[in-house]
């Protein structure tokens, strides 16, 4: 059976293995750490196994401007929703572009200091956006009735944009015995 060309040509993975992923795991420990959770979350995990190829990571302001204005990447590829990460205001005074962040996810019920580490960013791109105009770009509307309106309103006034690395798959996940990453997809359809 032929298979499909990944979107933008290529199944990307960024998911890091044996001494990479232990060197990478060790390093941060060091670093600021920033929890995720929800959508954010989902994304974490969507990006580094390639379901949302030609994506390295979350977009930065070059790529989110023309997916609202015309739902394409940079590079012209079409992708019809932004793939964000809100930071609090106060998370990002603290960084600089260039930096290496390192992603977390709390446990419900886990003491502090016990966070899962998720991955790796590399911080490229720290910028501020318009609520409304995101709003009515993706949702089409501004009224808050809209669940994915009113998260988008609760949430900071600031992304950051970079590359990241998985070290550790989210935890607690459902339905997990069904999860079936690109990969192994496209070969199962091979054979």
């Amino acid at each position: 059976m032929n298979i499909s060309i990944p979107h933008g040509g290529s199944l990307v993975n960024r998911i890091l293995h044996g001494e990479e992923r232990e060197a990478a795991l060790q390093r941060a420990r060091e670093l600021k750490q920033l929890p995720i959770s929800g959508v954010a979350l989902s994304d974490f995990e969507m990006i580094s196994c390639g379901a949302m190829s030609p994506l390295k990571g979350f977009m930065t302001r070059e790529d989110y401007q023309p997916v609202l204005r015309d739902m394409r990447l940079k590079n012209g590829l079409v992708w019809s929703l932004p793939i964000v990460l809100p930071v609090s205001d106060e998370f990002a005074r603290g960084l600089r572009t260039g930096e290496e962040i390192a992603l977390v996810q709390l446990i419900p019920g886990d003491k502090p200091g016990s966070e899962h580490i998720l991955g790796l960013m590399r911080v490229e791109d720290i910028f501020t956006y318009d609520k409304n105009q995101e709003a009515e770009q993706v949702y089409r509307t501004r009224d808050v009735a809209h669940p994915g309106v009113a998260r988008l309103q609760q949430q900071s006034g600031v992304y950051l944009g970079g590359e990241i690395r998985c070290l550790n798959r989210p935890a607690g996940l459902d339905f997990a015995e069904f999860r079936r990453e690109p990969a192994a997809t496209r070969q199962a359809f091979q054979d």
